[in-house]
């Protein structure tokens, strides 16, 4: 994998590879440079966490990309260039809305997202 290029297309080499991936969970300064001591390639921030460390609250519905986005740009620094996945839940809402969702964690330095293919609110 190359040194050089955006974290998106780090991401996008490591996961095209025939090997399986492991993407550690963080959700902070301290755990993403834990990863990466650890030898982490690539680092997961899920809604779950956020939601456990944040608010104390299971994950059903309680945090937004908008909160997502922003434990992101706290953690994304720590990670030294080691690209980070995060939970994107349905998008938010409706197809314009998962749009923004993605250019709010492209903003701030998310390098890849996954999306529950299912409506909103989820059953």
């Amino acid at each position: 994998m190359s040194a050089e290029g955006s974290s998106a297309e780090r991401l996008r080499e490591l996961l095209s590879g025939d090997a399986v991936v492991h993407l550690p969970g963080v959700h902070d300064a301290v755990t993403a440079r834990l990863a990466v001591a650890s030898g982490a390639r690539a680092a997961c921030l899920s809604g779950a966490v956020a939601s456990a460390v944040g608010l104390g609250l299971p994950d059903l519905g309680f945090v937004h990309g908008s909160q997502i986005a922003a434990r992101a740009r706290d953690v994304v620094p720590s990670l030294g260039g080691v690209p980070l996945l995060a939970d994107a839940d349905t998008g938010y809402g409706n197809a314009l809305q998962a749009r923004e969702t993605t250019r709010v964690y492209a903003a701030a330095g998310i390098a890849g997202l996954h999306l529950e293919d299912q409506v909103a609110p989820k059953r």
